[in-house]
């Protein structure tokens, strides 16, 4: 899962963050993560 990520990651902008779907939720990974839960100021999980 990560390694696709990864690959989509890859092919976008920098400043673009990737949500990516899991069953029925949307997740993001890595760096994305940490920008998401400052920007809303969320509880980063692992």
């Amino acid at each position: 899962m990560l390694g696709r990520y990864a690959e989509l990651k890859a092919q976008l902008p920098p400043e673009t963050i990737l949500f990516y779907q899991v069953g029925t939720f949307f997740e993001t990974f890595e760096e994305d993560a940490k920008r998401i839960s400052q920007a809303l100021s969320i509880r980063l999980t692992s």
